[in-house]
């Protein structure tokens, strides 16, 4: 239970933040890591904060490449860090399942809306052929227009999977 009031209070503040600014604050992740620790120790003593530690560790790695091509914002990848902590890796890519369909609807409406489709969906084609050594997604070429504060939509994919229980 106090897991999931953390989470909640973490990705709430994490959505306005991103919703308002298109970025996560480092303090509230820093707080969420912090939560992960406190909670683990509560639950499962020192080893489990040792338990903790790496799924964060293993979190951040395994969503790296997405990173380094912009595809995905490091905010997104360390709250997302906070779960895999918090829950483990099962939840964690749980919640992965959920996210990146809702995600890809999201951002369809988000581009169709913006009248962004066409452009980007060329910019992606030209990236896969041209451009694989390059960046995605690049603001100071590509503008605030295609950014998607897509925090809620995680947030909404980490109680699906919670909910849903698998």
């Amino acid at each position: 239970m106090i897991k999931c009031a953390a989470m909640t209070i973490l990705l709430l503040l994490s959505s306005v933040s991103d919703l308002q600014e298109y970025r996560i604050s480092n303090d509230l992740i820093l707080a969420g890591w912090l939560s992960v620790m406190v909670c683990r120790f509560y639950t499962q003593g020192i080893f489990g904060m040792g338990a903790g530690i790496l799924c964060i560790v293993m979190g951040i790695i395994a969503l790296l490449p997405l990173y380094c091509i912009r595809g995905m914002g490091a905010g997104d990848i360390k709250l997302l860090s906070v779960i895999s902590g918090m829950y483990g890796m099962k939840l964690w890519g749980q919640t992965l399942l959920v996210f990146a369909p809702l995600a890809a609807l999201f951002a369809f409406v988000h581009m169709v809306k913006k009248h962004l489709l066409i452009e980007r969906i060329c910019y992606f084609f030209h990236f896969l052929i041209y451009d694989r050594k390059g960046t995605y997604y690049d603001v100071s070429r590509d503008g605030r227009a295609a950014v998607i504060p897509l925090v809620p939509v995680l947030a909404a994919a980490y109680y699906i999977a919670l909910l849903w229980g698998w």
